[in-house]
């Protein structure tokens, strides 16, 4: 059956739609496509945004991915936490130069970047195997929903698949990567924002604070940390606030 017909039957098939959806995640492997001028290998079956690649060439935060592209040039050094399978790493580095830290503690999901990376040649895209926190150590990881590796989170979830994976501050990994300030940061970690930026937005001096700052909000009512009202308090405003995500800006 040809990849045309699986995407219809996936998003506008009326009857049974959950029983055919899971079919179809079921029987589709890998798949290569196109978007943003770049080569992509997706796995529809096991992670939503890679899924939305494969059926639309397109995510839901092309207006957060177009934002950060026109601010960020060469020589920058852009911060993606949370890098999944890189819609926003590799875009950023191949349209503006910038230079990426792609952060991600999801094995599989590290694998998956680093094959996106490679297809398309691309350097300048380090890969931090971690997950970041308030403090370095070990946690556990629990992986989501089985067709659904970007739900990772370092929150507790009673019955969920769990690995343990590291952590790291992320003052300790701009520090390892030598670099002084990032110029964007970009944040997507299940709810876990407050305390893997929180702490770094707080301590860090005003010479070190990013430009653009990208922040997933879905889950903002689990934050301990409100990180809306500590962004401003430290002289961001609030370019504009998507379905997904906060977009602040100095």
């Amino acid at each position: 059956m040809s990849d045309r017909i699986f995407r219809w039957l996936y998003e506008q098939a009326p009857v049974l739609r959950t029983e055919i959806r899971s079919l179809i995640r079921h029987s589709i492997g890998t798949r290569e496509i196109a978007y943003r001028g770049l080569r992509w290998k997706c796995h529809p079956k096991d992670n939503s945004v890679e899924r939305s690649l494969w059926l639309h060439q397109a995510t839901e935060e092309e207006r957060e991915i177009d934002w950060l592209l026109s601010r960020l040039r060469p020589g920058d050094y852009f911060c993606d936490i949370g890098a999944n399978c890189g819609v926003y790493a590799l875009p950023v580095r191949a349209a503006t130069g910038a230079k990426v830290v792609a952060i991600e503690p999801n094995p599989t999901m590290q694998n998956r970047l680093a094959e996106n990376v490679a297809i398309n040649s691309l350097d300048g895209i380090s890969i931090i195997a971690a997950a970041v926190g308030e403090a370095s150590g070990r946690m556990n990881l629990a992986m989501g929903s089985r067709w659904d590796y970007g739900q990772a989170s370092l929150l507790k979830r009673p019955g969920s698949l769990s690995i343990e994976v590291t952590v790291r501050t992320l003052a300790d990994i701009l520090k390892e990567c030598g670099v002084l300030r990032f110029a964007a940061v970009k944040i997507d970690v299940e709810g876990y924002e407050d305390k893997a930026l929180g702490k770094y937005l707080a301590e860090c001096g005003d010479c070190e604070l990013p430009s653009s700052i990208v922040v997933e909000h879905l889950h903002s009512n689990t934050w301990s940390r409100d990180l809306y009202a500590l962004a401003i308090s430290r002289g961001y405003t609030l370019a504009e606030k998507t379905k997904n995500n906060f977009l602040f800006e100095l």
